[in-house]
């Protein structure tokens, strides 16, 4: 039985404090924090292809082209596409920091970079980090000219690299740069993802809490301060804390362990009702608050089993849903937060309560949406093999997950643990994660030696996995050894297995085609479906020369069913018939959106007849951008038709504050319009105060 737990004995560096009493009020004189954090996903310039000096605070990029976070190299991408750019890509910002701002740290944080990044502020190289798919933060404090004109430049590489995982996979793999922050603190401050929060007891009537809180001090002297931290409900009540005193030694972090007295009768976290709590961290001195850190905290208990499958709170749960790819129409793997929270709602719908994260850690809006949502999450590190594709030679995506040439091994090692460590730190407050996959179809094919090289690996990410966090069992998705071993707590199995119960551990189908699910035994803790999504991949259809990724997903790669689909999930929509195309309409699931990259809109092409009905013929249409401004992936029109049950969809997306007027015509048919208002400031300039 793999059950939640907690073990804190053999944490170092921890400075463990008694919890106050339970007298709950404010304990600082200045409510104001002086974190302040700043989305800078707005106007940045960019060049596809090397360029030498870049990184140069006074290098010419006028003539670059500018573009807004999230982005990729390869837009526009669709589906039935088989190759990606690959090389370097170079990204620029510039912006101010008033002199005011001297004596605080900022600090720029990235939510991801495909998958080679090089950071520089100014010139100067603040860190260089490998692995597409973990966020990264770097110190901007010593680089900055105060009062005076600052450039961030960012390099970044994509393309096969031996000693960088993925070495191979069923996907695409394109250069790009998720969301970026820059966080601006007092000197004594919260790490980057630097909180851990568990509940070791949880029960209907109490749930202990308790946190360890990373605490930096960038002085060179000893400082003092208070940390004071709060568990609020959902209506803003504090309903536990715990306030201690430290002394921080200069220069280093200090892990502060503080046990909260219990929270009486707590809302339990379930896909039924996802109640979510806030954790507002608190440092302070005899000035007033140094620092505000704010995490979410889902109250749960849960556990897998080897022969009755998984229970949440007690109570039998089991797991449905399916993989989900975060690639899209036109925008690669650029998403907004937005887009990834449809992309949940819609698994919600189709009647999901747990979302496999394939094969690879997704943006932090996919979590929260899951967290949000009441979906449970398999989390996926991205370990992949090429499952049951040829190949096997070093220097494309059909390598061998594991590095052939022993020389690359110690470096592809340092890469995939830390990559490890950061997707764990990144999601480990989350609730909906219940497992940390260590990889995917990682060993398919493969022979020894090379096969107990990897296995070696294995053992050391689990007990990696364990020591960062020991209250989620590990898995793997159909990554087995010698006798069907796996040596992660829980067996993941591919392609729909296992028929019958197998080994000595609890057993997830990981994967199954939709149309035919293996049976609901009682010793299967659940299945998910292949998949969610169509998704892109440099994999191709012996069959039709076509992606494979064209093959899967319950909805098509533009987020709407696929034909013959509808009846797999519980929905209302019958499919349409064809008739006469007489008119067009045009529809946004939101008419307002945010300026500042986080946020778009999916535009819905529908072809009607003369009574206003849907219809399903397929007809040439062009999306264009009348007046206003903003982008689809392919710029100010699209020219496409509606393949999808007279249907077609696609995201629009703005980064200026106005008015926007869309339109979609065909030849012959009435033309339908839409406007979309976008919110935000009409500057792109950035100042740090």
């Amino acid at each position: 039985m793999i059950m939640q737990q907690l073990f804190l004995a053999g944490l170092t560096g921890i400075c463990l404090l008694a919890a106050s009493g339970c007298q709950i009020r404010s304990h600082f004189p200045n409510e104001n924090t002086s974190r302040t954090t700043l989305l800078i996903n707005n106007g940045w310039a960019f060049h596809k292809g090397e360029q030498p000096g870049a990184e140069a605070a006074d290098f010419n990029d006028s003539g670059w082209d500018r573009v807004g976070l999230p982005h990729s190299a390869s837009i526009p991408y669709w589906v039935d596409m088989v190759e990606v750019y690959e090389g370097d890509v170079w990204y620029r910002k510039e912006f101010a920091a008033e002199a005011s701002s001297k004596g605080r740290h900022a600090f720029v944080e990235f939510e991801g970079a495909f998958q080679h990044a090089w950071v520089y502020l100014n010139g100067k190289l603040l860190g260089e980090h490998k692995g597409g798919y973990t966020g990264f933060s770097y110190d901007m404090t010593p680089a900055l000219n105060y009062d005076a004109r600052n450039v961030l430049a960012v390099r970044v590489r994509n393309g096969w690299d031996a000693q960088v995982a993925p070495r191979a996979g069923d996907s695409i793999f394109p250069n790009g740069i998720r969301n970026v922050r820059f966080v601006i603190t007092s000197p004594q401050h919260v790490e980057w993802c630097g909180q851990y929060i568990a509940t070791p007891q949880v029960s209907e009537g109490s749930a202990s809490v308790r946190i360890n809180t990373e605490v930096k001090n960038e002085d060179a002297a000893e400082a003092g301060c208070v940390v004071l931290v709060e568990v609020l409900d959902a209506a803003g009540k504090v309903v536990t804390h715990a306030r201690s005193q430290v002394v921080l030694a200069p220069g280093k972090a200090t892990v502060v362990a503080q046990d909260l007295p219990p929270i009486a009768s707590p809302h339990l976290w379930s896909p039924e009702n996802p109640y979510l709590y806030q954790v507002r961290t608190r440092l302070s001195n005899e000035q007033g608050v140094l620092d505000e850190y704010r995490e979410t905290l889902g109250i749960r208990w849960f556990k897998f089993t080897e022969n009755e499958g998984f229970f949440l709170n007690g109570k039998h749960v089991y797991l449905t849903g399916f993989n989900v790819h975060e690639d899209r129409a036109g925008w690669a793997f650029a998403g907004t937060d937005a887009a990834m929270r449809r992309d949940m709602e819609i698994m919600k719908q189709a009647g999901a309560n747990c979302i496999r994260a394939s094969h690879n850690p997704h943006p932090r809006a996919f979590y929260q949406a899951c967290d949000e949502l009441g979906l449970l999450v398999w989390d996926e590190l991205h370990f992949w093999g090429r499952g049951g594709f040829k190949g096997g030679e070093d220097g494309s995506y059909m390598a061998e997950a594991y590095p052939t040439v022993e020389s690359d091994r110690p470096e592809f090692d340092r890469n995939l643990k830390d990559n490890l460590r950061d997707m764990i730190k990144e999601h480990r407050n989350h609730p909906c994660v219940i497992a940390w996959s260590l990889g995917n179809e990682t060993v398919m094919q493969m022979k020894e030696p090379l096969l107990s090289e990897t296995r070696r690996m294995f053992i050391e990410l689990n007990d990696l996995a364990h020591q960062m966090d020991p209250t989620r069992p590990t898995g793997m998705g159909n990554v087995f050894f010698t006798g069907k071993e796996s040596i992660a707590d829980i067996a993941g199995f591919n392609g729909g297995q296992p028929k019958e119960k197998v080994g000595g551990k609890p057993i997830l189908t990981t994967e199954f085609k939709p149309q035919r699910p293996p049976l609901a035994d009682a010793w299967r803790s659940g299945a998910l479906a292949w998949s969610g999504f169509a998704y892109g991949t440099h994999c191709v259809n012996k069959r039709t020369g076509k992606s494979f990724g064209l093959d899967f997903g319950l909805f098509d790669y533009h987020r709407l069913l696929k034909k013959g689909s509808a009846s797999l999930i519980p929905t209302s929509f019958k499919e349409p018939v064809e008739g006469t195309p007489a008119q067009l309409a045009l529809a946004a699931d939101k008419t307002t959106l945010r300026n500042d990259g986080t946020d778009d809109t999916q535009l819905i092409i529908r072809v009607l007849d003369r009574d206003g009905r849907l219809i399903a013929n397929d007809v040439p249409v062009a999306l264009v951008i009348v007046s206003g401004a903003g982008q689809l992936p392919t710029g100010r029109s699209w020219t496409t038709s509606t393949s999808n049950m007279g249907r077609q969809a696609i995201e629009f997306r703005c980064y200026q504050p106005g008015k926007t007027v869309l339109e979609v015509t065909s030849p012959g048919l009435k033309p339908a319009r839409v406007e979309i208002t976008t919110l935000g400031t009409a500057t792109d300039k950035v100042t740090l105060k």
